[in-house]
């Protein structure tokens, strides 16, 4: 196998001549597809790309070609673990004072500190400190019982391996609930949070795939949810932090069923279409056997 990225990018320099499917032809020729194929397993981050294009799959989920993180990108882990840790307090029945929330997303951006400059390490130690004493004084007092912290999921539904992990599973009302962090800002939501109807230019949003898809897991281990809830923990220019719901329904689980389904049918026929839109960047990568700097960029939502 390939297990260095330093082989990968041999590997990359190697099978870029010719088209994608004469690339795809020589991996097979390896055996090195089949292996990756065989022991893939499928979390909603890798549909979503695949959906968008099947090419940025390829690279990105398949090949997992290594990619740089950004400042963004760590910024947004070190909040999930801050979170993690009230979480963890709260299911536990311990109590967690607001200095200890902010130690802990302390610790996690500086053992990353080498993705920053010193000007902007200062700055988001800054935005982070900000950012939670609000939420710890706003949100955090309300909170409903916490089930579940970070819980990792992996099942096998119609022969398809499916992995997740979920963020926080509460229960309110009686009722179980996923809680889903966004660093992302709300106000640009509205996309990502859009139903699909399985039609092709109506394939849905990321965020409504991920509730999808976070209830299909669930749903195989005999845990019914029936709503999913976005929280978006930037707080919006009124310094209100939003949240949004997505209910499931029947029908737009069998849409999503289905978006899997014909997703794992391309892979197993080794299916990677080109989207060859202007902004795709492994598209471009590709027509061009040129390196964009944004290929190599991880995404900055988390």
């Amino acid at each position: 196998g390939l297990s260095t990225p330093q082989q990968k990018m041999i590997l990359l320099k190697d099978i870029l001549q010719g088209n994608i499917q004469d690339q795809i032809q020589k991996l097979s020729n390896a055996h090195f597809l089949d292996n990756l194929i065989q022991n893939f397993q499928l979390n909603v981050t890798s549909l979503n790309k695949f959906l968008e294009c099947p090419l940025k799959f390829f690279y990105e989920s398949l090949l997992r070609v290594p990619q740089a993180e950004n400042e963004l990108s760590v910024y947004g882990q070190a909040i999930h673990f801050a979170l993690k840790k009230m979480g963890l307090a709260k299911k536990e029945g311990q109590s967690i004072q607001v200095h200890e929330v902010y130690e802990a997303f302390e610790w996690y951006l500086l053992q990353k500190k080498y993705f920053f400059s010193n000007d902007h390490l200062s700055a988001y130690l800054d935005k982070g400190k900000n950012l939670l004493e609000v939420y710890y004084d706003s949100c955090f007092p309300s909170w409903p019982e916490v089930k579940e912290v970070e819980q990792h999921i992996q099942v096998t539904w119609n022969n398809i391996p499916l992995k997740g992990i979920l963020d926080k599973l509460q229960v309110k009302d009686g009722q179980i609930q996923v809680v889903d962090y966004k660093t992302g800002k709300y106000k640009n939501a509205n996309p990502k949070l859009r139903a699909g109807n399985g039609m092709q230019d109506h394939l849905g949003g990321d965020y409504w795939r991920q509730a999808i898809f976070y209830h299909l897991l669930l749903r195989s281990q005999n845990v019914a949810v029936d709503k999913v809830i976005f929280e978006f923990v930037e707080p919006d220019d009124q310094q209100s932090f939003q949240q949004a719901e997505v209910c499931i329904t029947p029908d737009q689980v069998e849409v999503v069923e289905a978006q899997i389904q014909d997703m794992w049918r391309k892979l197993q026929n080794r299916e990677f279409t080109p989207c060859l839109k202007q902004d795709c960047t492994w598209c471009q990568f590709h027509q061009h056997h040129q390196f964009s700097p944004d290929v190599w960029t991880a995404s900055e939502e988390v």
